[in-house]
């Protein structure tokens, strides 16, 4: 049988390119000469998740997790599936798994971070940010969503030290401002607050979380 890494390499360009609906084509005409690609399945999971089709797109990367699941990059993307399904407490579920095959997949670390504070373990998700941050310090979204989780523990100290530098990093994150203002007011610093606030509607006119 001929190899499908020349069709493969074209649908991966056209994904990278944002032609999902191309990618599309692509990874389905690879499938039909190896229909047991998990690659060419997981990859068009995220081609038609791209374009809207949340359950198509979880279908195609159930193949894909069926075929190899010793592969965490399948269940990475079965993650994100999840998640954009609304189903957090199956998607953190999944990017454990990943982590499990993978444990310095910081990808799967973040969004199991996202996936918790979802589901309301503060915590768990303030120990996933901080591990990602370990490893790629004062990286912007890792580093506000700790603040969220921190201030969601009650940790209103930590959350606006953690803000704040987000804000410094990165003056155009309005809403890492406005959750500054917000946990400046818990810990009663008004003036600090306003600031926050200020900055934020500087960052985004008209801003409303």
């Amino acid at each position: 049988m001929a190899s499908n890494a020349p069709a493969m390499a074209r649908a991966i360009e056209r994904h990278k390119q944002g032609d999902f609906a191309g990618a599309e084509r692509l990874y389905r005409d690879a499938l039909k000469a190896e229909p047991r690609n998990a690659d060419a399945w997981q990859y068009l999971a995220v081609a038609i998740a791209e374009q809207g089709r949340a359950e198509e797109g979880f279908a195609a990367v159930e193949r894909a997790a069926a075929l190899a699941p010793a592969n965490p990059e399948v269940h990475f993307h079965r993650g994100l599936m999840l998640a954009g399904l609304k189903r957090q407490a199956d998607a953190a579920d999944a990017f454990r798994a990943a982590l499990r095959l993978d444990p310095g997949h910081l990808g799967a670390r973040y969004n199991l971070g996202t996936a918790l504070l979802a589901t309301r373990d503060p915590d768990g998700a303030a120990a996933a940010f901080e591990a990602v941050l370990a490893r790629a310090p004062n990286e912007i979204d890792p580093l506000a969503n700790l603040g969220l989780a921190l201030a969601a523990s009650g940790r209103f100290a930590e959350a606006a030290e953690k803000l704040a530098l987000v804000v410094r990093l990165a003056p155009r994150h309005a809403a890492a401002a406005f959750h500054l203002g917000e946990v400046r007011e818990r810990l009663g610093d008004g003036a600090g607050a306003l600031d926050a606030y200020d900055r934020a509607l500087q960052a985004r006119p008209g801003y409303v979380e």
